[in-house]
């Protein structure tokens, strides 16, 4: 039997083992054992950082024959230095290696390890230190700890391309409960490196899980359902009669992966504690039945562990079509029906306003059980209207014939409860779940009663209603041949003929969004026959009875009845499109939910919400918002979306506590209104609240150039004319601010001007109608801090604010990296299916020139040390894309090149320098956005008024289209003129009034009553009939209900002047022969061949695009 070698390790010398006669005692036993092989660290013990080597050198340890091997650590050693200090560059490897040799009194070491990974260094200078090292003889051979897999390959490669010594030692955890390193046994056997165990005792199993010592394995197994599986480790091992140290020893030793060559490094804080673990090993393997049940217990343990490791695939998409082959190529294979084992599809900011079943190809209408096959499928998207089959359908059908029970007795069954998700929901079958923010409890009361009244509703062709009315009665007697109930036919043949037109609206990638729920054929979820009976029985029919309502006449009801619940869910689609809250803040409650918030994912979540305004994403879709008046962070949800920002402001100060020592500087900083630009320490990656001026990426640009790019004030002050420049240099000049000075970048600016900047700024701005332009006085309270933005430090790294980075995520997005915008247009990929046949449009995928983009950008949000760096990197972006909206927008405007169409003004972007800019939906949205303000400043300054019906716009809906020479068509963005926001505390000052009135009213009514009661009592005796009372009951009812319009609203929602761009786009392609690719996700944006624009435009120009 090939067995590993058995290593002493040096991490008790020093605590426990303090004195040269106890270390002494140990070498002893290890000498009468045939044991010559010691390892220690530089930072041994933690507690007094090398200690561990200076005792083993006090002894002599390498004169007494044994090979001592040791480690360099990223972390300094010196007790006086900050333990943040790792590194691992040339200098500081030469220097730990001197104190090492110096404190084991030994000239050479046997293996030098690096103790872990330092990211922040090259490879290539790491290796070529130590390269001069070993020239030197200072070691005898290179080992690497902890190291992950891509490191490891990425050193052994640069080792082999420079010649460098190469490691031939890797040494990381291994033990009964932690196999997990045994993916890298087949890289290391090819190359040739031994492998080193530690943590051999599997410490949560022998106490260190709570000792001071393990503090660090703490978090790694702390949990209730871990400790559930380590248990069953102990319980099992208690029924072999074994201690948990002897079991670990005799598996490792004798039954695991390791082989002749491996070491096996051994722990013991004493000389009989030692032997004891050597006569532990010396009983031999374990029984092959005890064997077989630990193994078996380790896969249900690496199951538990792996619920916060979980493999996953994250598969970008930039359209419809690449959500459709997405679901081919990747959803499909993932089916038990297709030989998968199921699992979960996450759609980020996708997937709501479609039926995911069809897109993702999880179903087939033909199918006669509806199965998605074990696949389930969230959905977090913002975007509003829902496709309500995913909100009230979107469950797997069941085996067995349901014909007798109702959808929602079915769906209960299931644990769902009218789409609602229940505890006693399981999730074996799959389905399709989305998450909301309550607004489908809220606001979708009466669609989810058209919807499920629809779908239980027996199947009746309107068409026939009208021929019906013509035809002889004789059909519908009992005694006829033709029909036996009202809603079919007696012949299944006909089935086709006689299904009802399910009236849809097309989708963006051409499939459809249902807007009366499909039913299947054969789930199982019609309405039973019984229900179909053209004469109802009842329990004690009598020949008294009044005549029942004919067959024809039941039909004309039921007609009726479908057409009222069709017109809600019409009414539903088609009000246009609108934002929700972000996906971020729900993601970040959910991780609350289960203790699983922490700094960063807040940062996520901040930036997320941050980000919205600067797209331009409302509630009343993609356009401008009145919220733009007030100040500080909005542009989002009026009230509501304060009141998010508020609790996440709240959870800045829960989870960064002020630092006592700093407190005083950071209160003072806060008081003079101080935007941060430099973190506290080194180390601070803390999350601030500051007062932000609505100025765009001060801190990394000059005051001036900052100013005059932001999309708030620019508009306001008209900087695309000269009068408007003058109008910015004389606020700076009554702010005291020189050129000289608002050219340099902010940072170099004089701190006394910094200091005075917010204050002269809430005095002089209003003088420009900048009332919104920084916080009020009033916001700086610290219990309240509204309107006040969010900034996050990297040590001295970077200083970015949340919209800062939202700014530079979206221009990576949208303009991407230099070196590759070249050779994009070569890389498009073909779609999988061409939809677009008869348009002339090929069917191409932007997905393969946004792939690059969008790593870079997901590097740039990742939560490691290179994110700043490469949100820095990008900045030249970010200023290039808004100095060319900047160029533009100033252009399209002085040159007087926007017209007035019957419902919107256009612009269009055909030369000029930036044009190749533009053909990205994203910078041209953002160009819209930033035109379609600066006609809202204008037609507010004339004093012009957009209203669309009874509602009032906030701007009159523009489309801008931008030239992409290319591939000879235009792309086209419609921004809503938007219906502002709702002031929800308004709304709920006159919802409480109205509901005083009406208790109010309702009194009197009631004293009404008592009197007509009255009156009636009299009357009878008189035998005087009326029914006064009826109608005035009527009446009352009537005008009551009248006045419930914002208590059946709750949410403002029937004040807001929705972007309908994307069904005015579904309704003039159906009209036109215009050839359109419709793809995106913002449904607001579509390409249109470039001959074709004139008569696209001019049958838009006749449609609603914003109601």
């Amino acid at each position: 039997m090939s067995l590993p070698e058995i290593i002493f390790s040096g991490y008790s010398i020093g605590t426990p083992l303090t004195t040269a006669g106890e270390v002494q005692k140990v070498l002893d036993q290890l000498k009468e054992m045939r044991i010559h092989r010691i390892d220690t660290a530089a930072l041994w013990p933690r507690a007094s950082p090398g200690c561990s080597e200076m005792l083993l050198g006090e002894v002599k340890t390498p004169e007494q024959g044994f090979k001592v091997d040791t480690r360099i650590s990223p972390v300094t050693v010196s007790s006086s230095a900050p333990r943040g200090d790792r590194n691992l560059t040339g200098p500081a490897i030469k220097k730990s290696l001197q104190e090492s040799l110096g404190r084991l009194h030994t000239n050479q070491i046997h293996v030098l390890y690096f103790h872990h990974q330092d990211r922040s260094t090259p490879i290539g200078e790491q290796a070529a230190a130590m390269q001069e090292q070993y020239t030197e003889g200072r070691f005898d051979k290179f080992g690497l700890c902890n190291f992950n897999e891509s490191a490891l390959k990425a050193f052994m490669l640069v080792c082999k391309n420079k010649g460098y010594v190469k490691p031939t030692v890797y040494q990381s955890w291994y033990n009964l409960a932690s196999r997990e390193n045994e993916k890298l046994f087949p890289l290391l056997r090819r190359h040739g490196i031994a492998f080193h165990a530690c943590s051999t005792f599997s410490r949560f199993m022998t106490g260190r899980r709570t000792s001071s010592e393990g503090i660090w394995h703490t978090s790694t197994y702390d949990n209730p359902n871990k400790q559930a599986g380590i248990m069953d480790f102990r319980e099992t091992i208690k029924k072999f009669q074994l201690s948990e140290p002897e079991a670990c020893l005799r598996w490792i030793y004798y039954h695991s992966k390791m082989q002749k060559g491996d070491g096996v490094i051994l722990e013991a804080s004493s000389a009989p504690e030692l032997a004891q673990h050597i006569k532990n090993i010396a009983k031999g393997p374990l029984p092959a039945e005890n064997v077989k049940e630990l193994d078996l217990l380790y896969k249900r343990l690496r199951a538990l562990l792996k619920r916060d490791y979980i493999p996953h695939k994250i598969q970008p998409v930039a359209g419809y079509g690449d959500l459709s082959r997405a679901g081919e190529e990747l959803v499909r294979p993932m089916q038990t029906t297709n030989g998968g084992s199921g699992g979960v599809v996450i759609c980020l900011g996708v997937g709501g306003l479609v039926d995911l079943g069809e897109i993702l190809a999880l179903s087939n209408p033909e199918d006669e059980v509806e199965d998605m096959g074990g696949v389930e499928i969230w959905v977090f998207d913002a975007r509003r209207p829902w496709n309500l089959g995913n909100v009230f359908g979107g469950l797997a059908g069941m085996g067995q014939p349901m014909a007798e029970i109702d959808v929602n007795a079915r769906q209960r069954g299931r644990g769902v409860d009218k789409g609602c998700i229940t505890s006693a929901y399981t999730s074996k079958n799959g389905g399709i779940i989305v998450y909301d923010d309550g607004d489908i409890e809220e606001d979708l009361r009466n669609e989810r009663e058209a919807y499920y009244a629809l779908l239980e509703m027996p199947e009746v062709d309107d068409d026939d209603d009208d021929a019906s009315d013509d035809g002889s009665e004789d059909e519908m007697q009992t005694g006829s041949k033709k029909r036996k109930s009202w809603s079919g036919r007696e012949d299944d043949e006909d089935s086709e003929g006689d299904e009802p037109p399910h009236q849809r609206r097309r989708s963006n990638s051409g499939s459809s969004i249902a807007s009366t729920p499909t039913r299947r054929k054969k789930t199982g979820i019609n309405s039973s026959n019984s229900s179909r009976s053209a004469t109802p029985t009842t329990d004690s029919p009598s020949p008294a009875e009044a005549k029942q309502p004919s067959a024809r006449s039941l039909k004309k009801r039921l007609i009726n009845l479908k057409r009222r619940h069709d017109s809600v869910l019409q009414s539903y689609y088609s009000s246009g499109t609108s934002y929700s809250e972000p996906i971020s803040s729900l993601i970040y409650s959910l991780a609350s939910e289960l203790g699983r918030d922490d700094n960063d994912l807040l940062w996520l979540a901040i930036v997320g919400v941050s980000s919205l305004e600067l797209s331009g994403r409302t509630m009343t879709g993609v356009g401008i918002s009145n919220t733009s008046e007030s100040g500080g962070s909005a542009g989002w949800g009026g009230q509501r979306g304060e009141h998010i920002r508020q609790i996440l402001r709240d959870e800045v100060h829960r989870l960064n506590p002020p630092d006592p020592l700093e407190s005083n500087r950071d209160i003072r900083g806060e008081i003079n209104g101080v935007i941060p630009t430099t973190a506290r320490s080194p180390t601070d990656t803390s999350i601030r609240l500051s007062p932000e001026p609505r100025f765009l990426l001060v801190r990394h640009w000059s005051l001036y150039e900052s100013m005059l790019h932001s999309p708030y004030l620019a508009p306001r002050l008209h900087v695309w004319t000269e009068n408007g420049r003058k109008r910015l240099h004389k606020l700076l000049a009554k702010m005291g601010i020189s050129l000289t000075q608002c050219h340099q970048y902010y940072t170099h600016m004089d701190m006394e001007l910094k200091r005075v900047l917010r204050s002269r700024l809430l005095k002089y701005a209003p003088m420009y109608g900048l009332d919104g332009l920084v916080p009020s006085e009033g916001s700086s309270s610290a219990s309240a801090r509204e309107g006040w933005g969010f900034v996050r430090c990297w040590g001295w790294k970077a200083c970015l604010s949340a919209t800062d980075v939202g700014v530079i995520v979206g221009a990576m997005l949208e303009v991407g990296p230099h070196e590759t915008l070249a050779s994009w247009d070569s890389k498009r990929l073909p779609r999988a299916h061409d939809d677009t046949e008869n348009s002339g449009i090929t069917g191409e995928s932007d997905l393969a020139s946004l792939l690059p983009r969008f790593w870079s950008a997901y590097d740039a949000l990742s939560l490691t040390s290179e994110s700043p760096t490469i949100l820095l990197e990008a900045l030249p972006l970010a200023q290039h894309l808004h100095r060319a909206i900047l160029r533009t927008g100033t252009s399209l405007l002085s040159k007087h090149q926007i017209r007035h169409l019957r419902a919107f003004r256009i612009a269009v972007v055909k030369d000029g320098p930036d044009v190749k800019l533009f053909t990205n939906p994203g910078a041209l949205t953002k160009l819209a956005l930033w035109i379609a303000e600066a006609i809202r400043v204008q037609e507010k300054e004339r004093g012009d008024s957009v209203k669309i019906g009874r509602k009032r716009a906030a701007g009159t809906p523009l489309v801008l289209a931008g030239l992409d020479e290319d591939r000879d068509l235009y792309v086209v963005v419609g921004t809503g003129g938007g219906g502002g926001v709702v002031d929800f505390a308004a709304m709920s000052k006159r919802q409480e009034e109205r509901k005083k009135k009406k208790e109010l009213k309702e009194k009197k009514q009631k004293e009404r009553s008592e009197r007509r009661s009255k009156r009636a009592a009299e009357r009878a005796e008189r035998e005087e009939e009326t029914g006064a009372e009826d109608e005035e009951s009527e009446e009352s009812e009537s005008s009551s209900e009248s006045e419930s319009e914002d208590e059946e609203d709750p949410r403002g929602k029937k004040h807001l002047l929705r972007n309908r761009f994307g069904i005015a786009f579904q309704e003039v392609v159906q009209e036109t022969n215009a050839r359109v690719r419709i793809d995106s996700f913002e449904h607001c944006v579509v390409e249109v061949q470039k001959d074709d624009l004139g008569g696209f435009l001019e049958a838009l120009s006749f449609r609603s695009v914003v109601g």
